[in-house]
């Protein structure tokens, strides 16, 4: 199965392919360079893989929350791409992608996910590990994700992992204290676990079905 998918909620963007069995991830930089350089790497990507726009089963990306822009960015792409081959859209929690990655990479059954919404407020999401089949677990949200203020974050319990920015960004509104850096905590998803989600939960839906989730009104996004 060929599928394509794409995470420009973070601050640094990545596109992943599935080519049969085969999976690759290319990174598009920092948020500046996403806009121009994310058509020249899916070209990149499909022509490496030998794969065609017309070959593609399914196409998946992070929905947000996360960079007003970036989600954007990326659904304009997706309807670039789906349109002309009526080619299926998935869409994924940019905070369950982020909980997902941090399973992948160090086994955490239970994640905390908060994201920098600026304006003094948080994406906020919790995720558990749960068996969707018998050979597949992935992160399933506890509740859904929410916007909150630093001040109205839940107690972290023992068996959490805490992953996403805003633990370094309001450190001092969350844990009293500002020794906690950004570089403790994995702040960025990865397209290629909105990827295996998206084969997972497995709910494909046409292209004009597909809203971005914002989590606040678009209009008071300042970054």
């Amino acid at each position: 199965m060929n599928i394509l998918a794409i995470e420009t909620s973070s601050l640094e963007a990545t596109i992943s392919l599935q080519h049969g069995a085969q999976q690759t991830q290319l990174s598009l930089g920092s948020q500046r360079e996403q806009i121009r350089r994310i058509l020249p790497t899916i070209e990149q990507l499909l022509n490496e893989q030998n794969v065609a726009l017309a070959d593609l089963q399914g196409l998946a990306f992070s929905a947000g929350p996360g960079s007003f822009t970036g989600l954007r960015v990326a659904l304009g792409i997706l309807q670039g791409l789906s349109l002309p081959f009526s080619i299926p859209v998935a869409t994924v929690s940019s905070l369950q992608a982020l909980a997902q990655k941090q399973h992948r990479l160090f086994n955490s059954a239970r994640v905390v996910c908060a994201r920098n919404a600026y304006m003094q407020q948080i994406y906020y999401g919790t995720y558990q590990l749960a068996t969707v089949s018998p050979d597949q677990k992935i992160m399933m949200p506890i509740q859904p994700d929410c916007l909150l203020e630093p001040s109205q974050l839940p107690a972290i319990k023992p068996n959490e992992t805490l992953a996403g920015d805003a633990w370094a960004v309001y450190t001092a509104e969350i844990f009293g204290t500002d020794h906690i850096k950004t570089n403790d905590f994995l702040i960025t998803a990865d397209a290629i676990d909105v990827l295996n989600l998206a084969i997972k939960l497995d709910d494909w839906q046409s292209i004009d079905q597909i809203q971005i989730n914002y989590l606040r009104d678009k209009d008071a996004w300042q970054k």
